[in-house]
């Protein structure tokens, strides 16, 4: 099987505009004199090869740069985000940062018992004084992803794994089909959803249940776990990852994959 070349072009415009373009200037501040104790507050583990693991590694990356010091908390349950920022804060955090859509009601909670921290919600709609909601334009790559699938797939059927029927989540999946139907109007999306961000059974299931329906012959994905990735693999089914690029871990089957580069926001 040949891979079309296209997919190292949308790979390249995945890292350098998948996250909002910001220019990075240099600049006098007193800041860095001392260390910053940052929180973060992750729905999954810091080496997940996914989602949470982008987030750690941009931060991490800051960290250097800024004088931080990050205080990690993985595995976090929604109704236990407030007592994780009251823990994290009573450790010096100044800046508190929740990286999953469902931490959303803990954190603008927590914004309001704590004005003088500052908040920071990956892919929330929330926003305060001190509290701040930030997502990136990753539409446009979905777009440029779902060009390789219309152009890769030869059964017409392309399957798509996805979390919660949310915005974040929808966007990708119209944007993706939007890009299918520019290059092969005659292919078709088929949408399973795991109603997890983080469980690997259902996101599992979910997966089979799609290649057993449908004969999809390329596949993509928006959970934050890899087991779509795997079980493509398995089957010899072209799959498009997400968050981070796993080509290596899945030779046979992987295509490409919108990524981040969250240190550019960090």
């Amino acid at each position: 099987m040949k891979k079309i070349f296209i997919i190292a072009v949308a790979f390249i415009s995945a890292i350098f505009i998948g996250i909002f373009v910001i220019n990075i200037y240099e600049v006098d501040t007193t800041v860095t004199q001392e260390i910053t104790k940052v929180g973060l507050l992750l729905n999954g583990t810091k080496d997940d090869g996914n989602w949470c693991q982008s987030h750690y590694d941009g931060l991490q990356k800051t960290a250097s740069q800024l004088n931080l010091e990050i205080h990690l908390r993985e595995n976090v349950a929604a109704e236990n985000v407030t007592t994780n920022i009251d823990e994290l804060i009573s450790k010096g955090c100044e800046i508190i940062i929740a990286n999953s859509f469902e931490f959303g009601d803990g954190v603008k909670e927590s914004a309001e018992k704590y004005p003088e921290i500052y908040f920071f919600h990956a892919t929330g709609v929330e926003k305060g004084k001190n509290f701040s909601s930030y997502f990136g334009r990753m539409y446009q790559i979905r777009y440029l992803t779902g060009i390789v699938a219309g152009l890769q797939t030869k059964t017409n059927q392309i399957g798509y794994v996805a979390a919660y029927p949310i915005s974040e989540v929808n966007r990708g999946i119209n944007a993706f089909t939007l890009g299918v139907r520019a290059v092969n109007p005659d292919a078709v999306v088929h949408v399973k959803w795991c109603n997890s961000w983080t469980d690997d059974a259902a996101t599992r299931k979910a997966a089979e249940a799609l290649f057993d329906e449908y004969p999809v012959d390329v596949v993509a994905m928006h959970p934050d776990s890899l087991r779509v990735l795997e079980l493509a693999e398995e089957r010899g089914v072209w799959s498009i990852g997400y968050n981070l690029d796993n080509a290596k871990e899945f030779p046979e089957t992987y295509l490409t994959a919108p990524v981040w580069q969250w240190e550019n926001y960090y």
